[in-house]
């Protein structure tokens, strides 16, 4: 009994053992579910804040419910700033540059206007095209009244007085004035003082830079070359250029009446529009300058045709083409059938608006005398 009881107590032990190591394990299994499922749900209500944040609208006091919108619109506000005092910085500089570029071209314009460049001269007389005041009063005076058609254009010298009043009504800068001047002119002293400007400027119109460009493009023929050659210009170069190129070729076409060929034009005008930038004789060609020189006349239309500023200077005369004559006179009215009797010998009287002369009356004095009958037989 005693070994039985010994033995019962040990195998009421090791039940108890038992269940308490299964109630044990059963605890143990059931905290660790219990920690993950919390984990999980922290995790979850995490993630829901977050999108709910996300989709929220903004709030209208971003300080205190949305600090990253407040912080993404402060950027923002910042960036424009900064870029608003970057315009302005830009703006101060432009402002300073313009105020230098100006004193420059007032300091180039008190040499006078004939020594002064043309990026001078059109700055300060601000127009509405790049070309000088004088040019376009002298071109506009030469283009109307049947001026081209003056012999020896541009190769008679004018007198010299002529020339000095009008460069210093030019000097002084009064444009009615001038315009005034030019028009009561003779038509050698408005081509000459053209002509005197053009040669007086401290950089001709071809510029020093361009001009082997120009002469070899020219005597090739090529007008991409040109064109691109035009482009790299001052634009009071380009623009001046092109006028004058247009001018000459209307010249030529009443070449009969001025008698200034094409050539005549090239040994007038390229020496003075296309200067060889040193006296090398291995850079100055005259062959091929002038070769140059008239294929650009030639091609004047071509290169002006996109500036309608100045294809509106050149039409103010008459139309290209156009006989350059004055209108043929009215017929006269048919004369009076009582005068049918007058002699076909005799020259036609001139057309006349005031009326014919009648014949003086016949004098008493100049008729014979009374011949006397007692001389008769």
């Amino acid at each position: 009994n005693t070994g039985s009881g010994t033995g019962g107590g040990r195998g009421g032990a090791s039940n108890l053992g038992a269940s308490t190591g299964s109630s044990g394990g059963s605890s143990k299994s059931g905290g660790k579910g219990g920690k993950t499922s919390i984990k999980s749900l922290l995790k979850s209500s995490k993630r829901k804040k977050k999108e709910e944040k996300q989709q929220a609208p903004s709030s209208p006091f971003p300080g205190i419910n949305h600090h990253s919108t407040a912080q993404k619109d402060m950027k923002v506000l910042k960036e424009k700033e900064r870029e608003q005092k970057q315009q302005e910085k830009e703006r101060k500089q432009e402002e300073r540059e313009r105020e230098r570029l100006r004193k420059k071209n007032l300091s180039l314009m008190s040499q006078g206007l004939f020594k002064a460049p043309i990026s001078a001269t059109v700055a300060i007389e601000d127009h509405a095209t790049n070309v000088p005041f004088l040019v376009r009063t002298c071109i506009r005076h030469l283009l109307q009244c049947n001026r081209l058609q003056h012999e020896g254009l541009f190769r008679i010298s004018a007198i010299k007085t002529h020339l000095d009043q009008l460069k210093s009504l030019f000097e002084e800068g009064n444009e009615a004035a001038c315009e005034a001047a030019v028009a009561s002119a003779e038509t050698d002293a408005v081509a000459g003082i053209l002509k005197q400007y053009l040669r007086d400027l401290p950089e001709p119109l071809f510029t020093y830079k361009a001009y082997e460009g120009f002469v070899r493009a020219g005597v090739q023929k090529d007008m991409i070359a040109i064109r691109a050659l035009m482009e790299g210009m001052p634009t009071g170069h380009r623009e001046t250029l092109l006028l004058m190129l247009g001018f000459l070729y209307r010249v030529a076409e009443h070449q009969e009446k001025n008698k200034m060929t094409e050539a005549n034009l090239g040994i007038v005008f390229a020496p003075t529009l296309m200067r060889a930038p040193s006296d090398d004789e291995s850079v100055d060609d005259p062959e091929s300058l002038g070769k140059a020189f008239l294929f650009l006349v030639q091609k004047a239309n071509f290169l002006i045709r996109d500036d309608h500023l100045l294809v509106e200077i050149l039409k103010s005369g008459d139309a290209p083409g156009a006989a350059a004559s004055a209108p043929a006179p009215a017929p006269a009215p048919a004369a009076p059938s009582g005068f049918h009797n007058i002699p076909t010998s005799s020259p036609p009287a001139p057309a006349s608006s005031a009326p014919a002369s009648l014949p003086p009356p016949i004098s008493s004095a100049s008729l014979p005398p009374p011949i006397n009958s007692a001389s008769l037989p």
